[in-house]
């Protein structure tokens, strides 16, 4: 089917990245479909070929294409689940240092970021929680994101 000239390729490229061949051959069938959809009060069933004319109309718009994007979800996204934090910081006992030390370098910049901002500080902070003991790396992690009102991709 073509492409009607308001469907953007370049915008629909960014807005499919992390899509595999698969999940665009899935978007692209389901934005043809909904252009048939969209004809199939104009096309009789009953007649045994369909019209030239209405085979003419058969163009797949921006419109298909957005509708479709609602219905696919890309292959690397459907085993992610977010998980809201539920740990405060006094649920963790000592290592006082370490909270201070995570609230400035992550929770305060997010929190207070016209502050930072107006001291020129250029921040980026990566941080992987290691501990030899897997419970409390986790409990960690789940109050550092908490705080610094962040989301986990498992």
């Amino acid at each position: 089917m073509p492409l009607s000239e308001d469907v953007n390729l370049e915008k629909l490229a960014a807005i499919t990245h992390g899509f595999v061949g698969a999940d665009l051959e899935y978007l692209c069938k389901e934005a043809a479909m909904k252009c048939l959809r969209r004809l199939l009060p104009e096309i009789n069933l009953a007649d045994e070929k369909i019209p030239v004319e209405t085979l003419e109309k058969l163009v797949v718009n921006d419109e298909d294409y957005r509708f479709a994007l609602r219905e696919v979800t890309p292959a690397g996204m459907r085993e992610v689940y977010i998980e809201k934090p539920d740990i405060k910081w006094d649920q963790i006992g000592g290592l006082e240092n370490v909270k201070l030390e995570l609230q400035e370098a992550v929770e305060w910049p997010m929190k207070y970021p016209i502050f930072y901002s107006n001291l020129d500080i250029e921040h980026h902070v990566e941080y992987c929680f290691m501990d030899q003991v897997e419970p409390a790396r986790h409990f960690w992690q789940k109050q550092w994101q908490q705080k610094a009102k962040l989301i986990s991709y498992q």
